[in-house]
């Protein structure tokens, strides 16, 4: 017969084991935990575009050095598509404020930023056209 406290001892090892197992197992099933993102730049100096992997907000900025020209003029690239009508469209980080956010195609100020999807940001607007999916 074995001791009570060696019996105890024993069950809290095991306790212990599985729960460093059940760890393991969980960050193995999350996959990497890799933030980074890929932006589009283009340098209003040369008009070279390029595309740039970006692993923290602190890397995240607006204008950047151009690789090409080494100027600091690489301008961050942003995709949009009107909610109303569905055309895509590019602006410069520099001209993407809010009030500049207008559809060449309908005018429309109605648009889903394509670099940092939100769910339900494919449903259209009032009157807008059916989404046309990708």
């Amino acid at each position: 017969m074995m001791p009570a406290g060696k019996k105890l001892k024993l069950a809290a090892a095991a306790i212990l084991a599985a729960a460093g197992v059940a760890a393991l197992v969980y960050e193995l099933r999350q996959g990497p935990q890799d933030q980074s993102r890929t932006y589009d730049y283009q340098c209003t100096n040369c008009q070279y575009r390029f595309r740039r992997h970006v692993k923290s907000g602190i890397e995240d900025m607006a204008v950047i050095e151009c690789p090409k020209c080494k100027q600091i003029a690489a301008e961050k690239i942003m995709h949009y598509q009107c909610r109303t009508c569905w055309t895509k469209y590019d602006l410069r980080a520099s001209h993407a404020s809010l009030a500049n956010v207008v559809c060449p195609a309908c005018g429309s100020r109605a648009a889903r930023n394509l670099d940092h999807l939100i769910p339900g940001d494919n449903e259209p607007v009032e009157g807008g056209k059916p989404y046309p999916g990708d």
